[in-house]
């Protein structure tokens, strides 16, 4: 079995959302809300490829103290930002 990266997830991710709108007639209504859902999903995947199985792999070495400290403060600011990138997302749309 392959082991999947973040863009092999997802590519799948974005084919999913594309089959599901297709059918425009049968999802117009809820095409908003798909989005969003879709988009919160990947942002869960992404996350959890940032900060559990990564850092499992890339702390389980015997590293430094200072480089384990860089490394978290880097996964930090990717979340900061992606908070920041997603925030519309999560407010709900009148």
């Amino acid at each position: 079995m392959k082991n999947k990266t973040l863009s092999d997830i997802r590519q799948e991710y974005k084919g999913l959302y594309f089959k599901t709108i297709s059918n425009k007639k049968r999802f117009y209504s809820l095409l908003s809300t798909l989005k969003r859902i879709f988009k919160i999903g990947l942002f869960v995947a992404e996350t959890y490829f940032h900060f559990i199985l990564l850092p499992n792999l890339w702390l389980s070495r015997d590293f430094s103290q200072d480089k384990q400290k860089v490394y978290l403060s880097r996964q930090g600011n990717w979340l900061h930002k992606k908070f920041l990138t997603m925030g519309a997302v999560f407010i709900k749309a009148r």
